[in-house]
């Protein structure tokens, strides 16, 4: 009988403490290249304009924006658990993460966004939604990466994003990096 009294106290106590609590997910997602339709003169985007090799038309933009959105609605089944922090990288600037946003509501989910511009020549940086019912956000900022090629040039590339915050009652700091890739061959990317 104690036994089971005490079986019967300890489950309670965990199903008391686990009621407060939210079952969060953290996700990381390469956007891979979600760019406007509109040429922005500062940086190399013109292949991603509806004149440049990509024909980057409103209606690819739309598409890559429903389908992104999409892998997120996937990630929420089968019982609505919407990621409540999302790290993004590739993504041009807060226009395409506004448009993403706006999808993402229509859905029935509240992001708020996280963005800077960083240096980066193709002008792709990375980025936070957050579900702000679930992290209460305390500070972020955004670390440029100072490097230089052999000729001593600066290299430009994206900042590194630090976000920090309550989940859970619980204080969590978030780093979102893209490192750049090695496609143009070891070489170029280890100073990275």
């Amino acid at each position: 009988m104690i036994k089971r009294l005490c079986v019967f106290v300890l489950i309670s106590i965990l199903s008391t403490s686990a009621i407060g609590q939210i079952n969060s997910r953290i996700v990381f997602y390469n956007c891979e290249n979600l760019f406007d339709i509109y040429d922005d003169p500062l940086t190399k985007d013109d292949e991603r304009t509806p004149q440049g090799k990509f024909k980057w038309t409103k209606e690819k933009y739309q598409s890559k924006l429903y389908q992104i959105a999409d892998v997120f609605k996937a990630m929420a089944l089968p019982h609505n658990n919407w990621p409540s922090i999302i790290g993004l990288c590739e993504i041009e600037n807060v226009k395409v993460l506004s448009d993403l946003q706006n999808i993402l509501l229509q859905l029935g989910v509240k992001y708020n966004i996280i963005h800077q511009d960083s240096p980066d020549q193709r002008g792709i940086d990375v980025a936070l939604l957050y579900r702000p019912k679930i992290y209460n956000l305390l500070h972020y900022e955004y670390h440029n990466l100072y490097l230089s090629n052999s000729k001593n040039e600066p290299k430009f590339t994206r900042d590194q994003l630090v976000v920090s915050g309550f989940m859970n009652s619980q204080l969590l700091h978030i780093i979102v990096v893209h490192w750049p890739s090695r496609s143009g061959g070891q070489s170029r990317s280890n100073p990275f």
